[in-house]
């Protein structure tokens, strides 16, 4: 699958600070992409971006970021999809979804 460049509206969940790497983690839970469900949650990279919306649990968050596919390390031969470059981010109630 090509990556492509969709909208998304998500809750944030769980937030973790920084690992071994420096980088902290956050959790999406409840994903739309396009207005549609897309995954039960996934996990992202905190960054400058992100850490200035000064989010917290339970929070909603909207933006733009490109759709990737990527295999599954339990089994193989299935692919799971993911977001990256996470764009034009904004916090609210993720009632109005940006156009690409």
């Amino acid at each position: 699958m090509e990556e492509k460049k969709v909208s998304f509206v998500a809750k944030v969940g769980k937030i973790t600070e920084s690992d071994c790497s420096g980088v902290g983690r956050m959790a999406l839970e409840d994903i739309q992409v396009d207005g549609e469900f897309f995954r039960d949650h996934t996990w992202i990279r905190l960054n400058r971006q992100i850490n200035n919306l000064n989010l917290k649990r339970g929070d909603m968050i909207s933006g733009t970021a490109k759709l990737f596919a990527y295999q599954d390390i339990e089994d193989k031969n299935r692919e799971k999809y993911g977001l990256k470059k996470l764009r034009n981010l904004s916090k609210g109630d993720g009632k109005a979804q940006l156009q690409v």
